[in-house]
Order: C-alpha cells, then sequence, then structure tokens
C-alpha cells in the first residue's frame, strides 16, 4: 500500500489539533475476486459502485470515504471506538450479501481493518489499519 495522499493528511492534522479521535477503517471486499473472473470486469464495477453507494449511506459521519485500489476502501471517521465500532459492524452488515449474475450467485462480504490516531504519522496509521484489515482476512473474513 502507498502512503495517503498529502490531502488526507491535512485532514488527519486538522482533526488531531482539534483533539478529536479519529480512525482509519480499511475496507476489502471478500468474494470480489472470483466475481470479477468469473463474470468480467463490467460485473466488478458495477460491484464496486454498489459498494460505494453502500458505504455512503452506512457512514455518514464520514470525514472521507475513498476507493484506494482494486477492491478496497478507506474511510476516515472522527468517533470514539464504541461507535466506530458500530460502524464496522454496519459495513460488514451492508456489504455481505449474495450477488446474482447471469443465473449464477457469488457471495460477496468484507474484511474490516481499524486503526486509531494514536500521534503516529499518517503512513504509520495506514500501516497499523492494514495490518488490522489482514488480521480480519486470517480471522475468517466478514469481521473486523
Amino acid at each position: 500500500m502507498g502512503a495517503i495522499p498529502i490531502k488526507t493528511r491535512g485532514v488527519l492534522s486538522r482533526l488531531r489539533s482539534r483533539g478529536y479521535p479519529t480512525a482509519l477503517i480499511l475496507v476489502d471486499l471478500d468474494g470480489f475476486k472470483t466475481l470479477n473472473d468469473t463474470f468480467g470486469h463490467s460485473a466488478g464495477d458495477d460491484c464496486l459502485r454498489e459498494t460505494a453507494r453502500h458505504l455512503e449511506r452506512v457512514c455518514t459521519d464520514a470525514v472521507l470515504i475513498a476507493r484506494i485500489g482494486g477492491d478496497e476502501f478507506a474511510i476516515l471517521v472522527s468517533e470514539n471506538r464504541d461507535t466506530v465500532s458500530n460502524v464496522a459492524r454496519n459495513i460488514i452488515g451492508a456489504l455481505y450479501r449474495p450477488v446474482h449474475l447471469e443465473g449464477r450467485q457469488v457471495q460477496i462480504g468484507a474484511s474490516v481493518g481499524i486503526a486509531f490516531m494514536d500521534g503516529s504519522t499518517p503512513s504509520d496509521f495506514f500501516k497499523k489499519a492494514d495490518v488490522a484489515l489482514y488480521a480480519a482476512k486470517a480471522a475468517g473474513r466478514n469481521t473486523f
């Protein structure tokens, strides 16, 4: 994963200077590769657009929602730990769904990694969320 863009660094600095508890939520779609490989990139693109709509609906208080590549999304929130846990549960619930294409069904879900800003650099903040994401995948997916 690359560094957080400069524009995002400014957002993090402003939030941190105001004392807001800031969390970075990384979302990786489970089952996306199967959908994309089986039904093609057009179906994959449709799934990504639908995912973005679900994330906008669920993460109403997000400071930033962005697709960061492939089937991964980043969400920056300024909330406490309990609220962020609820957001993660809502994301998983909203994205866990069967997708029906050409008479076949593919199960899509999401693994979520969360990191809380603790005075670390934006790059370290992102790395912590990435490590948490891969821990969620190792724990069986569709979890955070």
